[in-house]
């Protein structure tokens, strides 16, 4: 009994172990079935943007084809390179959006986050006015200066326009006002505004020389910032802690401040440097889609790139032949993009 008993146990060890065996192997196919179909996908993938490549300039409309297929360019492969593309493509269809008349009166354009919106600029007469930049439709205008200044949360569902002494945070979805926020007499007018990504915060900069953060519901005041000049341009970091903000002091200098807005501290200044004053952009600075970081054109032709949560430096980036004037992170935030002028109208 005991010999047949151990030679059962033997047997059922043998086909546990070759059960185990079986497994171990239908596991090593099935990842390796994983592996090249991620491979053949990549492969396609490849081959689909240099179709588009080889397409844009003189079949746009195949190439976009090619470009918004999910099949061949899945979502989470448009990087970079797939982006580059699809603005090409874009760029190379114009769409007329306004009279050759009223671009004289043009000031300025601006695209929604979500690319839903065009917001058009103009002089006292022409105000402020919306556009599908797809099919050049204009879906409405708002009662406000074509003067005044525009900011949109990161999620494109809010709009605040700062004109004269008043800031106005608009709905996207019904372009219906949430609120009006009225700021002190001492403020000569808004230099810049900015708002929070989560919609709830805006932060003003004014003259004379005053960097408020104020709360949309209750239209008060929670953070002032110190300084002694106006900021031209504000920006927040995507979590909504910290604010970049853009100063311009003479013709080619100026500096970029990072602010930890809940202690009202700045925690680091970097000068920076142009040729002309035209230069200084709102992209001279940008937080990385994560937060963590923030680049900017700082001076002797170089983008720095900054711990936000702290300030320090990580890096800075020289080639430019000349100083740089815009800096962007990619959507993933695993490449920064700058651009510098090389005269003549050429960029580098």
């Amino acid at each position: 009994l005991a010999v047949g008993e151990a030679s059962q146990r033997k047997e059922a060890e043998r086909q546990t172990g070759v059960a185990d065996r079986e497994r171990n192997r239908a596991d090593d196919e099935a990842a390796e079935a994983r592996r090249q179909a991620k491979l053949a996908n990549t492969r396609l993938f490849a081959f689909r943007l240099n179709e588009a490549q080889d397409l844009w300039r003189k079949e746009p409309v195949r190439a976009l084809e090619i470009l918004n297929d999910p099949q061949s360019c899945p979502l989470d492969s448009r990087e970079f390179c797939w982006g580059h593309l699809h603005h090409l493509c874009t760029r190379s269809q114009p769409t007329t959006l306004v009279s050759n008349a009223e671009v004289r009166r043009l000031m300025a354009i601006q695209l929604s986050p979500d690319g839903r919106v065009l917001v058009a600029r103009g002089d006292g007469r022409s105000g402020i006015k919306l556009f599908d930049p797809q099919t050049g439709t204009q879906l409405g205008a708002l009662p406000l200066p074509g003067e005044s200044t525009v900011s949109f949360s990161a999620d494109g569902g809010r709009m605040a326009v700062a004109h004269a002494k008043t800031v106005t945070v608009i709905d996207t979805e019904s372009w219906q006002p949430l609120n009006s926020i009225q700021f002190p007499k001492a403020f000569v007018s808004i230099a810049s505004v900015a708002i929070a990504p989560n919609g709830k915060l805006v932060a003003v900069s004014a003259t004379p020389d005053a960097i408020e953060i104020v709360d949309v519901e209750t239209r008060q005041p929670i953070v002032q910032l110190p300084g002694d000049d106006t900021a031209s341009d504000l920006f927040f970091s995507p979590d909504g802690t910290r604010l970049a903000t853009v100063h311009v002091k003479a013709v080619k200098t100026g500096n970029i401040r990072l602010w930890d807005l809940p202690g009202a501290k700045m925690l680091a200044e970097l000068p920076t440097e142009n040729r002309e004053s035209r230069l200084f952009t709102a992209s001279q600075c940008c937080f990385s889609p994560n937060g963590q970081l923030m680049a900017a054109c700082a001076a002797q032709r170089a983008v720095t790139v900054m711990n936000a949560a702290n300030g320090d430096v990580i890096t800075r980036l020289r080639g430019h032949a000349a100083q740089p004037m815009m800096v962007e992170f990619s959507a993933e935030g695993k490449q920064i993009i700058s651009i510098a002028p090389l005269g003549a109208g050429a960029m580098e």
